[in-house]
């Protein structure tokens, strides 16, 4: 009989340990839990103490009942995001963070076995200045040389999800509360990497606004470990304010703005702005009402009472009109689970054998049989793929005919 290694703990400790420790973060007591799970007390203490390991079906009710995927408790090493997430944590998104976690831990293993690592953009530095518009003058130097960078010109940014990856911060979507964080920014120099969470539960405008955030964190205070979002508006700290004035700027371009003025023929002097020159300049940069109040304002194009009015009352007939002049309101695509480049090294590592078929139908969170005669066909070049599915439509359609034969007999 083989003896465990000293110091290594077995399976069942691993998943003992797991438990107990999701179990105490929920604030739940034993027999919550095993109430939950639909399990004896004693059974989960066994399971908890690592002196017995739980059958399948009640590992994947303890799953369930905890929120967390069924995958995380069979590894020994911890994801080295977990820790810095305990201080946004709480009973209600404990779920929906453990689901965050293994998306990134995924889309971070898979990088680095493919070797696919994305240089990281320029840390930039703010010269010190206790000048408000010094700082802000800074930041719209450094968001336009981000722009040229990357060679998006002056226009609104059509995916700033794959500009922003291009740059080097990973983008992997959280599905909290809606009344939770707007996002995060969390260094990860154990991966040599940086993510971004973006809660996708909040307005797909306001996380368009959250993501450009997030990147100005990237580029200005990288050295954080990590930097949670709240109200993003009420920003009181200086790299919230930065973040933000980062954000705009890359999002609405100054030479952008200025030429939409001279393009209607608006007026530069404060309080004569039209009502449907901020009708279309929110279509057009894709922005909120909002957003767009507070870049004006800080531009000088609008007085104070002017952006004040637009943050509350303005806002709702702003939007009434569109309703009434446009088919559809302006909503860009919220941010996704995992990104196209996320999705595409999962199928790459799967297409060049890294990657078994059910690891990467679990990293892409599909279920296998959905997707099974795909993956199949995925490592096949065009015309042996067109033939694959050209016989499996045959033998579908034959059984079909089967079926309808017997069934009128």
């Amino acid at each position: 009989m083989r003896e465990q290694n000293a110091g290594v703990p077995s399976l069942a400790e691993v998943v003992g340990r797991r438990i107990r420790d999701l179990r105490e973060r929920r604030g739940w007591s034993q027999s919550e839990l095993a109430r939950r799970a639909g399990i004896g007390i004693s059974t989960l203490s066994e399971i908890e103490s690592g002196q017995s390991a739980p059958r399948l079906d009640t590992l994947v009710a303890l799953a369930q009942a905890l929120g967390a995927p069924l995958e995380s408790f069979l590894r020994a090493e911890h994801n080295p995001l977990e820790a810095r997430l305990r201080a946004v944590e709480n009973p209600e998104n404990l779920h929906a963070l453990q689901q965050w976690l293994e998306r990134c831990r995924r889309y971070l293993e898979v990088e680095a076995l493919l070797l696919k690592r994305k240089p990281s953009a320029p840390l930039y530095s703010l010269k010190p200045t206790r000048n408000p518009k010094d700082e802000l003058e800074q930041i719209e130097a450094i968001a336009g040389q981000e722009r040229r960078r990357l060679h998006i010109g002056a226009e609104p940014i059509e995916d700033p999800v794959a500009v922003i990856e291009e740059a080097g911060l990973r983008v992997v979507g959280a599905d909290l509360p809606e009344n939770d964080i707007d996002g995060a920014f969390i260094a990860v120099p154990e991966c040599e990497a940086s993510v971004a969470l973006i809660n996708r539960s909040k307005p797909p405008l306001r996380q368009r606004f959250t993501l450009a955030h997030e990147y100005g964190h990237f580029l200005l205070h990288r050295d954080s470990e990590v930097i949670f979002d709240y109200t993003m508006f009420n920003a009181s700290s200086p790299a919230e304010r930065q973040a933000n004035a980062f954000a705009a700027a890359f999002l609405m371009p100054g030479e952008l703005i200025e030429r939409i003025y001279d393009e209607y023929g608006f007026s530069r002097r404060r309080g004569q702005l039209p009502i449907y020159g901020w009708l279309l300049m929110v279509r057009r940069l894709r922005v909120s009402a909002q957003t767009l109040a507070w870049r004006l304002y800080n531009l000088g194009y609008i007085s104070e009472a002017e952006r004040d009015w637009m943050l509350h009352e303005g806002d709702h007939l702003l939007k009434e009109m569109e309703r009434a002049f446009y088919d559809e309101p302006v909503a860009p695509p919220r941010v996704p689970t995992l990104s196209d480049r996320a999705r595409a090294l999962i199928l790459h590592a799967y297409g060049t054998e890294q990657m078994t078929a059910s690891a990467a139908t679990n990293a892409l969170e599909r279920t296998l049989t959905a997707v099974q005669e795909y993956l199949t066909a995925a490592r096949m070049p065009a015309e042996r793929a067109k033939e694959f599915f050209e016989r499996i439509r045959m033998v579908e359609h034959g059984s079909k005919n089967r079926a309808e034969a017997v069934g009128g007999q």
